[in-house]
């Protein structure tokens, strides 16, 4: 991981300690991050693997962890195989994280919220639950793209 972005990773961690607000609703880099998330929201219940390379940073420095993960997965490369598993496992599946948190710092975002998760398995059975999600963003020229995704289960 680059010093920059241990920096602003740290940044935000102690942003979110200490509730340093995030910026207003309006804001457009808000509104550019809630659309951002959306937009992986669909990507991922349409299953579309081509809308999840647009989103991603492409690089060697992405992370995942999705709630099966017994570690955190590495990697633009790593991660897409990831989702094609999940792809594989889920052939109807729909993600929609509402009232999303967007705190951004400087270059740097996170977005938090609960994502309800439905899914259909290959035999037929549905799987649903609500899981706690963060998503960390990072801006590339006028673009936010992922570079780390982490969703839990929620006990139930």
């Amino acid at each position: 991981m680059s010093a920059t972005r241990t920096a602003c990773l740290a940044v935000i961690a102690v942003s979110l300690f200490l509730g340093i607000p995030a910026f207003g609703e309006n804001n457009p880099d808000v509104v550019k991050l809630k659309a951002a998330n959306a937009t992986f929201d669909v990507a991922l219940s349409k299953r579309d693997l081509a809308a999840l390379d647009v989103i991603w940073a492409p690089d060697g420095r992405v992370t995942a962890l999705h709630p099966p993960s017994k570690a955190v997965i590495v990697g633009w490369t790593a991660v897409r195989k990831s989702w094609e598993g999940a792809f594989a496992n889920f052939p109807e599946m729909s993600v929609e994280m509402k009232d999303p948190n967007v705190r951004v710092i400087g270059d740097m975002a996170l977005v938090t919220g609960i994502e309800t998760f439905r899914g259909k398995l290959p035999n037929g059975n549905i799987v649903e639950f609500l899981a706690p999600t963060t998503n960390v963003y990072e801006r590339h020229g006028d673009q936010w793209l992922l570079v780390h995704h982490h969703a839990g289960r929620a006990p139930q």
